[in-house]
């Protein structure tokens, strides 16, 4: 009664309203209302997945259902799980929520596939290794996971579940990869994960790589132990706690086994019973030249013997610390695989055939042995074919086909066409390039592009050119690349500066400090293009370096601007000399932000812990880092920002996970960095923080990436708020996003807000590239939310000729894979509402007289929205609707008032149908015509 007579009063004050249509009776309440959140302000700003779906990733692990093996488990080493039940023709994620997406180990029940636990913490160690929270449990196939503890073990490398009790569970614990710690060690349960027991612990250094247990009588057990531990300049993995312990009581009590093992300090340690007979074990040991690493025993695991079997390149073994897989055949005596189904041995280790790579899980079906299949980088592979001369692969699990999209983003970076195109670098990937529309309708493998570079570094559209790209890659690597002209790509930096000491030994590492201009630069060195001259640009190494004609010549303006100990300038050896890579480069510049206000204002931060200033375009340099209170020695910078609104401002995030400190570090200095204030508000306290970017429009609204996702601040960092359920209703999906709308828990690497779009650029660590529909994020500034009714900017539409129904009508033809729907021809609108409104809110798609727009059939284009309090968006596709270019207007008519927006059409059919098809790959020799460049 009391609603009708509100309504009664109502209709007395504000009278009718006619639209021409019908009489529509819109009322905004004036009964008091608890302050908005910023997540119901946050939660309509959409995303989309766009990719890219090449093989940038690795998948850590893999677990299989053996009674109904299409059913198995994929772990991704930083993109979560994905889980099939048809053999691998599709997949789903299924860990998307809980509090890691590093993912090092899984496993699944033999007796109940529902049963299935997890192990948070990447188990293959490298420069990007992320951190875990602990381990996980589902007993419904992936739907909902229960955290068991052991949170403070950051890192699993392998989960066992008894063979005749789902209760008892083995987990072996590395702890932090980045510190040693009390975590390390083999654990126990006995009640499903409800508690558990460590009960195997030698001391701090010593982490828990490895547990099998006997097949034939599950009392008998061996497990391994690896000394080592990461320092930001690189992996120390060898020492006298590593080594092989026998247990012949289930795993309650354990001896060291060392009747014929190596003498020195071992690496990491594999081993593996051989099913039909379990006395015989085999294990591959790193160990130093002349040793083979090859041992095996006979009496199950109590002594050893060592085998003359040696790796192809002469090595001890290929990577240990990062793809050391060891698996016995079924059935076959003698006859087991390292690393992956390719490199193997028939006659118990003397001899072995085929290579290694980057294998990280291997499974051979015990029911039917041709049966296989292997966790990779890049891949997942399938086969039926599996015999001791020859291991053919028959189903390849590609991204690029029916995975979903786990590149892992390193840098990001877009060209400033009107269908945008998004690049980056993703790991064992050249730099891709993806358009953020495509002519089908969708966004497909098909708008993917290979833009030259490699994994490491970042890259960048020319702004004035979309077709000149800067491509970067580890260390001293950058090249310049044209898409249209198919020239070869232009190398940016000569021998001069070169070899990069990344890849040193100690005797090239002398050879480097000979030279001239001896500089280094790290796995993801900073590159930057000039807001002011899009010829001039800058890179990082230790020394900031500055080009003016696009590349084709550098000089430094600055010193050494990082702590320059020559100790750590030549990264240290993993274990025998096995591998040194680029990616243990250490004391350098990590980033790089020049002042939009002011050409001269440049600063950089390095990855040990400076942050460098220079007033006057590097002629002198001014060291900020004791100003900021509450930072450790050689805590790494990792983002700086330089604001858009008053020359003296400044973000900066700190990320210092490689000193074994997980803690938040954001700040803000408004003063030219002479001091410093934290703006963790109420950021979460064991979240380091990657980048961080300031609004284009907006100087209080903020974006955090971070180690497990994206943050947004609306008020300048005061208060911030996670980024993770959106409303999807009415608006573009994909097939591989959450139904409900949930933004992945993931590492944010990288990030750019477009300059034109406004869209928020994310290249995530795991799950690619996504695109945030920022623009109305852009207009919620403080005064803006003040007011009872703001209708935002739409942006612009672009037309070009598109196909709703892509390659259905053709037979044979293939469906591409698709990421994601378009956004254009067509837009979002978004609209503030101070308070709720009861009736309704409508826009209405008008030309410039006032006239509604009506499709082919006639309907008029009116759009209902949603009369919350808050920021409500509404998808409009334009594509039935506006066919020519223009200006056309949008009537938000909502609370008996009405609010205008002009919406511009612009023709964008030649990127489609002229400048795509135009471009070609670098190296091609062919003399091509100009063509035309918007």
């Amino acid at each position: 009664m009391k609603n009708i007579l509100f309504c009664l009063v109502s209709i007395l004050v504000f009278g009718f309203k006619d639209n021409g249509e019908k009489n529509v009776i819109t009322v905004i309440h004036n009964r008091s209302e608890s302050p908005i959140s910023d997540t119901a302000i946050i939660q309509h700003i959409f995303s989309r997945n766009i990719g890219f779906g090449h093989t940038g990733i690795r998948f850590s692990a893999v677990a299989v259902y053996d009674n109904n093996p299409r059913i198995f488990y994929l772990a991704s080493g930083n993109g979560g799980v994905l889980k099939t039940t048809n053999g691998g023709k599709s997949f789903s994620f299924v860990f998307d929520r809980e509090g890691s997406s590093h993912i090092g180990a899984v496993s699944v029940s033999q007796k109940d596939p529902n049963i299935v636990w997890v192990g948070t913490g990447e188990g293959w160690q490298r420069n990007s290794v992320g951190t875990g929270d602990g381990i996980y449990k589902s007993v419904d196939g992936g739907k909902s996971w229960q955290h068991m503890g052991l949170k403070g073990c950051k890192g699993f490398s392998k989960i066992v579940i008894h063979p005749g009790d789902d209760n008892i569970i083995f987990a072996a614990g590395l702890g932090s990869p980045w510190g040693y710690g009390p975590e390390r060690g083999i654990y126990k349960t006995t009640d499903g994960g409800n508690s558990w027991k460590k009960v195997l612990y030698l001391d701090e250094k010593s982490a828990g790589t490895d547990v099998i247990i006997d097949p034939l009588n599950p009392y008998n057990m061996l497990a391994a132990l690896w000394d080592h531990v990461h320092r930001p300049y690189g992996i120390f993995g060898s020492g006298p706690g590593s080594g092989i312990w026998r247990s012949t009581d289930g795993g309650d009590h354990w001896e060291r086994i060392t009747k014929g093992l190596p003498s020195v300090n071992m690496g990491r340690i594999v081993m593996d019973y051989f099913p039909k007979d379990p006395r015989q074990v085999a294990a591959i040991i790193e160990e130093p030249l002349p040793g083979t690493g090859v041992y095996t025993s006979e009496d199950g695991g109590l002594t050893w013997t060592q085998k003359m079997g040696r790796h192809a390149t002469e090595r001890t073994w290929y990577r240990p610390f990062y793809n050391h897989v060891l698996k016995y055949h079924p059935t076959q005596k003698g006859v087991f695989y390292y690393d992956n189904i390719h490199h193997f041995t028939k006659n118990n280790g003397d001899h072995w055939v085929g290579g290694a790579g980057d294998g990280h899980g291997i499974w051979i079906n015990p029911k039917d042995p041709k049966h296989f299949i292997m966790a990779e980088d890049g891949v997942a592979q399938q086969g039926w074919d599996l015999h001791d001369s020859v291991s053919s692969v028959k189903d390849y699990f590609y991204p690029s086909d029916n995975m979903p999209p786990l590149d892992q983003i390193y840098g990001i970076g877009y060209d400033m066409r009107k269908l945008y195109r998004v690049m980056g670098n993703s790991q064992d990937g050249n730099n891709i390039g993806v358009s953020s529309q495509g002519p089908s309708g969708f966004v497909t493998i098909n708008e993917t592009l290979s833009l030259h570079g490699a994994e490491g570094g970042n890259s960048m559209a020319d702004p004035t050119d979309w077709a000149t790209i800067y491509a970067g890659d580890r260390g001293m690597s950058m090249q310049r690349v044209n898409l249209l002209t198919g020239e070869r790509p232009k190398d940016l930096f000569s021998p001069e500066y070169l070899p990069d000491p990344g890849y040193t030994t100690e005797s090239v590492y002398a050879i480097y400090r000979t030279k001239k201009n001896p500089i280094r630069a790290n796995y993801t060195r900073p590159f930057v293009i000039s807001k002011f001259d899009h010829k001039t640009l800058y890179f990082g190494a230790n020394r900031l370096m500055k080009s003016t004609d696009r590349g084709d010549s550098w000089k430094f303006i600055s010193p050494d601007l990082s702590h320059d100990r020559k100790d750590w300038q030549v990264p240290a050896q993993e274990v025998y000399g096995n591998d040194n890579p680029t990616s243990w480069n250490y004391q350098c510049i990590s980033t790089i932000s020049e002042s939009a206000i002011n050409n001269q204002l440049l600063w950089c931060g390095t990855d040990d812990g400076f942050i460098q200033l220079t007033k006057n375009a590097g002629n002198t340099w001014t060291n900020l880092t004791n100003k900021i209170k509450g930072i450790p020695e050689y805590c790494g910078v990792s983002c700086i920002e330089s604001s858009k609104f008053a020359e003296g401002r400044a973000y900066a995030t700190f990320d210092n996970h490689k000193n074994d400190d997980l803690n938040t570090y954001v700040y803000k200095t408004e003063d030219f960095g002479k001091t410093w204030e934290r703006i963790n508000a109420n950021l979460p306290d064991n979240m380091p923080c990657l980048v961080i970017r300031e609004g284009i429009k907006n100087p209080d609204l903020l974006y955090l990436g971070t180690e497990s996702g994206l943050w947004i601040s609306l008020d300048r960092g005061k208060h911030w708020t996670e980024y993770k359920n959106w409303e999807i209703t009415g608006l573009w999906g994909s097939e591989w996003v959450s139904k409900d709308g949930y933004f992945p828990t993931v590492r944010i690497s990288d990030m750019h807000i477009h300059p034109r779009e406004l869209d928020l650029i994310i290249g995530s660590h795991g799950r690619g590239a996504w695109i945030l529909h920022g623009r109305s994020l852009e207009e919620m500034t403080a005064a803006n939310r003040k007011k009872p009714v703001y209708f935002t900017d739409p942006g612009n539409i672009y037309l070009f000729p598109l196909n709703l129904k892509p390659y259905s009508f053709f037979p044979g033809v293939k469906r591409p894979k698709v990421f994601t729907e378009n956004t254009q021809p067509g837009l979002l609108f978004s609209y503030w509402l101070h308070k709720s409104v009861i009736g309704e809110a409508i826009i209405e798609i008008t030309d410039l007289k006032g006239n509604v727009l009506r499709d082919f059939s006639g309907k008029q284009s009116i759009i209902k929205g949603s009369t919350h309090a808050g920021l409500n968006t509404i998808k409009w596709p334009a594509a039935d609707i506006i066919h020519q270019p223009g200006t056309y207007k949008a009537i938000l008519k909502v609370g008996g008032k009405k609010y205008e927006r002009a919406i511009y059409a612009e023709d964008a059919s030649d990127e489609v149908s002229g400048g795509s098809k135009q471009i070609r790959m670098p190296n091609s020799q062919k003399k091509e015509n100009k063509v035309k460049r918007n």
